[in-house]
């Protein structure tokens, strides 16, 4: 017998879900994509695929062109490109955006009007419920980079290339075949400490100290003698002996001829991430440690102190400790959670007939029972007499009617055996959510308890779920 106490949803309902699920799905989407804008490293651009104009630009993206936020959204793509190449990539700036075709190398003028050399990459997606354009963008090394004007001499190129090199904000190396420095640009002078002329042709490990532990170095060696390119993070030392710590980009140069001539090493300063990276291990380890003593120290004490000598289940006391910890979590993260209380039809009457000795009987066969269909996260409880409470974090009503039906089955199915003369043991099930309508534990305590009370007296053996309202 299971009563049918709680509200049915009508087809008009099911459209509404479905609208919501699909606008909430969305809207995961786009939080998606401006959790990628916030945290990637590389500039990154949204683009209105009609218009062109900048939709979204995140921190890296301000930072190379010069512009904040606010000034590059009142800006299309098309104002950040020289005269030249602007008639080669936009004839059609409707028809361009529409088919996305910005894959390739390109230049771009930022703010102080010196060009980068970048690589852009296009990808079409709905963003905030418009047709949208994603660009990553790649600033190219200095042998990668294109001069932006047709014709130029090689001296011309050269100087250019030098302007580039340090314009850059990592340090890049240039070595020989020997390992030998033959460029060493600005930001290199300014995170080792070493100016270019003190630096030529001596070795770049001895400059920059490099400690290898065995298994990189061979490990690095292995790729570039296969792949010609090698990442990886490194330690180094400063020009006075402080530590340095670089994310290193290897790429070793050969001639038409396929000989070695050569390579260039690109170095971003990742000293303050890897200390801070220090501190959080030391302080998780910290916390670990004594989130261990702790946790010893609780569970010796609270052993025997939070179960139910009788069924074997938490006690009272625990489950109030343990719902206070799930209505605080609820509140801060929106997690629902669900409350089950139940209790044993007739006990009373298989105390007085069979003693109180089979009516215990009867309390720890069905804790026993119950217990078999729970989660380990979930909490079972004797709240007093014959009634228990079982929490269910991160479970809806749904989920709650659910199970609670199943553990109904599953005692009527039991057709539990007691020494004397009883009644078919059967339970009766009340249900409440913790909702944004709820203030506290007792509250949610008290619409389970009505919901349980709405049980019984429509029968018995059956459950009612309590309005969320």
């Amino acid at each position: 017998m299971h009563c049918n106490i709680h509200p049915k949803e009508n087809r008009m309902a099911s459209k509404k879900t479905s609208l919501r699920s699909q606008n909430g799905f969305r809207n995961k989407v786009d939080e998606a994509l401006q959790l990628a804008l916030k945290f990637s490293p590389s500039p990154m651009w949204i683009l209105d695929r009609e218009s062109l104009a900048f939709l979204e630009i995140n921190k890296a993206a301000q930072t190379q062109l010069g512009y904040g936020a606010a000034k590059l959204k009142g800006m299309t793509i098309v104002d950040i490109f020289p005269e030249d190449e602007k008639m080669r990539l936009f004839p059609n700036p409707k028809r361009v955006g529409r088919i996305g075709l910005f894959s390739g190398k390109w230049h771009i003028l930022p703010k102080n009007g010196q060009f980068l050399s970048v690589t852009l990459t296009s990808r079409p997606l709905t963003y905030k419920g418009g047709k949208a354009l994603l660009i990553t963008v790649s600033q190219l090394t200095p042998a990668e980079a294109v001069s932006p004007v047709e014709g130029n001499h090689d001296d011309e190129k050269m100087r250019y290339l030098a302007f580039v090199m340090n314009r850059i904000s990592s340090a890049v190396i240039s070595t020989d075949p020997t390992l030998r420095i033959t460029q060493w640009n600005k930001a290199a002078e300014s995170l080792y400490g070493w100016k270019e002329a003190e630096v030529i042709g001596q070795l770049i490990d001895e400059i920059c100290q490099t400690e290898f532990n065995a298994e990189q170095q061979t490990q690095a060696h292995s790729t570039l003698l296969t792949e010609r390119r090698w990442h990886g993070e490194l330690k180094q030392h400063h020009r006075n002996g402080r530590e340095i710590w670089v994310s290193a980009s290897v790429t070793l140069l050969d001639d038409a001829d396929g000989r070695f001539i050569g390579g260039v090493t690109i170095n971003h300063d990742i000293t303050e991430r890897k200390l801070m990276e220090d501190d959080l291990r030391r302080t998780k380890r910290d916390m670990e440690e004594v989130n261990l003593v702790l946790q010893n120290a609780f569970e010796r004490e609270q052993l025997a102190s939070r179960t139910d000598a009788l069924t074997g289940v938490f006690n009272r006391r625990y489950f109030f400790e343990f719902i206070e910890y799930e209505v605080a979590l609820s509140k801060r993260y929106r997690n629902p959670f669900s409350l089950i209380m139940f209790d044993v039809d007739h006990l009373k009457l298989v105390n007085d007939t069979a003693g109180h000795q089979a009516g215990d009987e009867v309390l720890k066969q069905v804790a026993h029972l119950v217990h078999m269909e729970l989660r380990n996260v979930d909490i079972l409880a004797r709240y007093g007499g014959d009634e228990f409470v079982i929490l269910l974090p991160n479970s809806s009503r749904q989920d709650a009617l659910i199970l609670a039906e199943r553990i109904r089955e599953q005692v009527v199915a039991a057709n539990l055996k007691i020494e004397g003369d009883i009644p078919r043991v059967t339970i009766s099930i009340g249900i409440a959510d913790f909702h944004a309508g709820i203030e506290n534990s007792a509250e949610l305590i008290r619409h389970a308890d009505e919901a349980l009370y709405s049980a019984k007296q429509s029968g018995r053996n059956c459950i009612a779920v309590c309005p969320s309202n």
